[in-house]
């Protein structure tokens, strides 16, 4: 709209001089209606608008007036249940590639509070952030996702809100420091959370520490998940037994309440019955929630066995149930009516409203209108729900939906050869990568996708069977590389030092082929430690639970069905487990090398004694004279060496604080961009979470190009459904309003557009395009309603400073036009006469002769509507 008001301004904009029009004059002419936009702010509308600062004071009165006591959110006594839905989270994650616009996840946020407004108390909670949530409002929605959280929260004050943590990876796909956690937990529980439900693929409990320490100290409801998986080839990795003990190390980190996450639907209803009984009888007191996926069809049997063995949660949606999602909320609610379970009694009214309103949303979405059926296939692959919608919309955009069933297939190998961590974010993404990359022609031995060589390298954490060792040992090498060029870029290592570390030759390792293997000797007897605890571990847990006939028969029907490695029973696997740990042992009472799991620890912090680097120096002499000739610094040295080694301890706690250096990057923002980033010293600290959060993502500029528009550039996202199918008006009607299409004005004259063109050159038509789409910009977000109240008054004047420097370089290229259009006239009297561009009339084509002033005139309103094409094109 902006571009076809300021296309009717230059056309209104007719000099007409007494005598001869001077360059300069016409030059002034060309840019006088822009100047005078600039100058009018909407200064009417934002004295009657709120401004954002007020807003948000506001929704944080509402949020504080939210009080939820962490001990009192979910009921924990048997017969006591409640279906907690997650609509606008993981049913739209699962079921709409995550990509519900905000405008409908808004709409469905005033609803919300309805539902349980009036239940009786523990009322449960409605799952609104987290997941993918954050990153897509960042990647796909354009909207802060802060904001979007305080907007869904404070408009429901009856209900406890909750969101999904993938423990320190958070809510983006790499893991955070340990400062990020905490300003992130804190920052969200300020937002409007109430519960926050941590989980981590590798359940590894050491990945969980960071946050139970954030949530606990923001005074909010820790919900520590197990992530179920199933493998198999060897149904003892993932045992009840195993769970029970995983949720004892949970419970003693001060969880409020336990969570079985399920996120492929692998979960079968003997299964969930059996989980359910044991982890209840385990922990009586603890509320016992259930999450699963329809994927494979078990779902509603699932949770009804689940319910019936003494969980006190299941999460279901109301809108965009099934498919990859969970099960229909209104179904489970009748079905435990119907047996004589305490729900709660939440409103079905309002329960069905919001069915009835994300159907006809869901017709909106072409992912939504295309529903998987059940495959109990996803047994062997082991996709998360959550991703299989983003994971085939993924393939067939880029036109490879073929590739979708091989997906699968090769996902499992991946995953057996990375450790058969479960499949839940971020490592089912990380898994799924690297099975595309392979399909796609990559190298099934080198060139891992980053994510999977983090899982190679032990980044995420512990893993439940060793990973590869050839893949790990290419992947320990590659992630050093990778190190050492950051290093460079920081400038810790000269590019001299990286050049000799990397350098191979003939025959002869590189440098760092003898650090990496320096280090691989102290992480060998690490390593056999944990995978002796892991081993010695499960041969007790089998021992525990075969004390249990109806678990002991259970398990060994599931064995017997996978026939592996001649195990017919739990006691043949028993057995092999006991000749590992026994190896295991003789291997470490043989082994001379004793060093202990801190000395280990401190070589990766860069922190181990001075002795220790002089003998890993010593033992690689093309090291040694780096050092001695000070072309590696010592402390370039231990950061090689750190990046060296498979990563034996909690990741996040290698990391060195973010927030520092994302501050930093924020001003800079600032001061290149004027955003308003820095005004607000509360807002303030958001964006430096987010920049810290998302600032290395691999997604190219994805939290620059966000905070450069979202405030007042919402046409940089793409739209998320069929705006013309909602009735609402679409860019390209836009684009078609300004050329005409609607009110009978049509540009017609592409010979003189190029004749103009021509004249002026490529280099100062593309100047002028460029400054004027600039100029735009800029005006666009002066000229919005909200300025007055998105804007402080210091980056106010920085805008309109930034617009009048805009003015005065098309100023100068409009004088150098103007010269080059005078000069052209003179030489080919005639060049631009042809019929008016702006033609009323379709047959208004004839030629007009035109003196030279007056054709100047017209090539002016031709350079004018030559660059308002190019800029909106």
């Amino acid at each position: 709209m902006l571009l076809a008001r300021q296309r009717t301004l230059l056309l209104r904009c007719s000099p007409r001089p007494s005598g001869r029009m001077t360059a300069l004059t016409a030059a002034r002419c060309f840019s006088s209606s822009s100047s005078s936009s600039s100058s009018s702010s909407s200064s009417s509308s934002g004295q009657t608008q709120v401004s954002r600062k007020e807003r948000v004071e506001q929704q944080k009165a509402k949020i504080a007036a939210r009080k939820f006591d962490p001990d009192a959110i979910l009921p924990s006594g048997f017969g006591q249940v409640r279906v907690c839905n997650n609509t606008t989270r993981d049913a739209q994650q699962s079921n709409l590639s995550a990509e519900m616009a905000d405008e409908h996840r808004q709409e469905i946020g005033l609803m919300i509070d309805d539902v349980y407004k009036d239940m009786d108390e523990p009322r449960g909670y409605e799952q609104i952030w987290g997941g993918t949530v954050p990153m897509y409002d960042i990647w796909k929605r354009g909207v802060h996702p802060f904001d979007e959280l305080r907007e869904m929260a404070s408009n429901m004050p009856h209900t406890p809100s909750s969101c999904l943590i993938r423990s320190n990876g958070l809510n983006a796909m790499g893991i955070q420091p340990r400062d990020v956690v905490t300003s992130f937990i804190k920052l969200a529980a300020e937002a409007g959370m109430d519960v926050f439900t941590n989980f981590d693929a590798h359940n590894d409990p050491r990945n969980h520490v960071n946050v139970a320490e954030a949530v606990h100290a923001a005074g909010k409801h820790f919900q520590a998940a197990v992530s179920w998986a199933v493998w198999q080839e060897d149904p003892t990795v993932y045992n009840v037994q195993w769970a029970v003990d995983f949720f004892r190390e949970m419970v003693a980190m001060g969880a409020h309440s336990l969570y079985v996450k399920d996120p492929s639907g692998v979960l079968t209803p003997e299964m969930a019955g059996i989980l359910a009984r044991e982890i209840k009888e385990a922990f009586p007191d603890k509320p016992l929630v259930f999450h699963t996926h329809y994927q494979t069809g078990y779902a509603y049997m699932t949770y009804l066995e689940a319910v019936r063995n003494g969980a006190n949660a299941v999460e279901c949606s109301l809108g965009f149930a099934d498919g990859a999602g969970q099960p229909y909320g209104l179904t489970m609610l009748r079905t435990f009516e119907e047996m004589g379970f305490d729900t709660g009694n939440p409103n079905k009214e309002a329960m069905q409203k919001i069915t009835d309103r994300c159907n006809d949303i869901r017709q909106l979405y072409e992912v939504g209108r295309m529903v998987r059926t059940p495959d109990v296939r996803v047994e062997q692959s082991g996709i998360a729900g959550g991703q299989r919608t983003i994971l085939d919309k993924e393939l067939t955009d880029a036109g490879q939906a073929h590739l979708i069933p091989r997906v699968d297939v090769e996902v499992r190998n991946v995953r057996k050869e990375g450790g058969i961590v479960c499949q839940v974010t971020p490592a089912a993404d990380q898994y799924a990568r690297e099975a595309m990359r392979r399909l796609r022609g990559g190298s099934a031995t080198s060139q891992y996708s980053a994510g999977y060589r983090g899982i190679l390298c032990g980044e995420g954490g512990l893993v439940k069977e060793p990973v590869d060792r050839k893949a790990q040992v290419q992947a320990l090498y590659e992630r050093a590389e990778a190190e050492i060029n950051a290093l460079v870029s920081k400038g810790v290592v000269t590019s001299t030092a990286r050049d000799r570390l990397l350098r191979k030759k003939v025959g002869r390792p590189s440098i760092l082929s003898h650090i990496r293997k320096q280090m691989d000797a102290r992480a060998e007897p690490v390593m056999r430690r944990q995978r002796l605890q892991e081993v010695t571990q499960r041969i007790s847990q089998l021992r525990t639970l075969s004390k249990k006939q109806d678990l002991l028969e259970s398990l060994n029907r599931k064995i017997a069905a996978a026939n592996v490695d001649g195990v017919a029973c739990v006691e043949d696997r028993i057995a092999l487990l006991e000749k590992e740990a026994a190896k295991l042992k003789e291997a470490e009472k043989k082994d001379k090398n004793n060093t202990s799991d801190d000395e280990y620890h401190a070589l990766l912090r860069g922190t181990a004694d001075k002795k220790v680097y002089d003998e890993i120096v010593a033992a690689v002499p093309a090291l040694k004279e780096l050092v001695d000739s000070s072309v590696l610094t010592e402390d370039g040295m231990r950061r090689v060496v750190a990046s060296s080694g498979v990563i034996t301890c909690t990741y996040s706690d290698l990391l060195e604080p973010a927030l520092p250096a994302a501050a930093e990057e924020v001003r800079f923002l600032e001061e290149e961009f004027v955003l308003g980033l820095t005004e607000d010293p509360a807002k303030f600290e958001e964006e430096v979470c987010l920049q810290a959060q998302y600032g290395n993502a691999t997604i190219t500029g994805l939290i620059t190009n966000f905070f450069k528009n979202y405030k007042s550039n919402k046409s940089f996202w793409p739209d998320l459904y069929d705006k013309e199918a909602a009735g609402v008006p679409t860019r390209a009607d836009k684009l078609r309003a300004l050329q005409g299409g609607k009110d009978g004005h049509h540009l017609l004259r592409r010979g003189v557009h190029g004749a103009v063109h021509k004249v002026l050159g490529d280099k100062l038509v593309d100047e002028m395009v460029e400054t004027h789409k600039a100029k735009e910009h800029w005006l666009s977000r002066i000229n919005a309603p909200s300025f007055q109240s998105q804007y402080g008054g210091k980056t106010q004047e920085r805008l309109r400073a930034r617009v009048a420097n805009l003015d005065e370089e098309l100023q100068q290229l409009r004088e150098e036009a103007s010269s080059l259009l005078s000069k052209a006239i003179r030489q080919r009297p005639g060049l631009f006469a042809s019929p008016m561009p702006y033609a009323t009339e379709m047959g208004d084509l004839s030629y007009v002769p035109l003196k030279p002033e007056e054709e100047l005139q017209r090539a002016y309103k031709l350079v004018d509507e030559l660059i308002l094409l190019k800029a909106a094109s």
